[in-house]
């Protein structure tokens, strides 16, 4: 093997040690390990971190008419607190993370008569965004989608947690259909090792030559 080769030509021209050898640090263990690899791998480049794969990135939008009384709308439309509560009673009913999901308010005034108070629409719309893990898993996605769709159904239960949380009366009187869109992301750290490889072969190449040439002496 060439490296029983290099090591009995090393010894019979520079001798057996006399002293310890010179420390070797935990960067240039990591050094020679990432070198080995390179070599192992027999390419020009390797690829490191994340997996060059578009991922996909599932995002479900769409509307909801939420009637509120007009006493209770500056409350509701302009606190933050509310805004929570909404974002956190659609992801405990469609059963999905709230930080997938973000709303936005737009009022609208409702007809009304003097038998009634004054109410007004509050259009939400929300926007729930999958994480490639959750994107990837359909039954998630088609169940929230299903959801969704069964309007009548979730607007009570809607109706029921928001109104329940913010201790106002919000009633869900209808939901869009829903719109699914699938976006893609990349994210590639890519390290090239072209030079490192070239130059370790180049090495190896120029001490095999040596290597030949000392024992090509030595049988003269």
């Amino acid at each position: 093997c060439l490296n029983y080769l290099f090591e009995f030509v090393w010894y019979y021209v520079m001798g057996s040690p006399t002293g310890e050898a010179c420390p070797i640090t935990a960067d240039d263990e990591l050094a020679s390990v990432f070198e080995g690899r390179i070599l192992a791998a027999g390419v020009s480049g390797i690829s490191m971190g994340e997996d060059d794969e578009p991922k996909p990135i599932v995002v479900i939008s769409g509307t909801m008419d939420m009637e509120v009384d007009e006493a209770d709308l500056e409350a509701f439309t302009n606190n933050d607190t509310m805004k929570a509560i909404v974002e956190e009673s659609i992801a405990s009913v469609l059963k999905v993370d709230p930080e997938w999901v973000n709303v936005t308010f737009d009022t609208t005034s409702s007809s009304s008569s003097a038998r009634r108070l004054a109410t007004t629409i509050v259009v939400v719309t929300y926007e729930i965004t999958f994480p490639p893990e959750a994107s990837a898993n359909t039954a998630i996605v088609d169940e929230v989608m299903n959801k969704l769709k069964d309007s009548t159904t979730t607007s009570g239960a809607l109706t029921s947690a928001i109104s329940t949380a913010a201790a106002i009366t919000v009633t869900v009187k209808q939901i869009s259909t829903p719109t699914l869109v699938t976006n893609t992301q990349t994210s590639t750290t890519t390290t090239t090792a072209t030079m490192e490889a070239s130059t370790s072969s180049s090495v190896r190449s120029i001490l095999t030559s040596a290597a030949a040439m000392m024992i090509a002496a030595l049988t003269l």
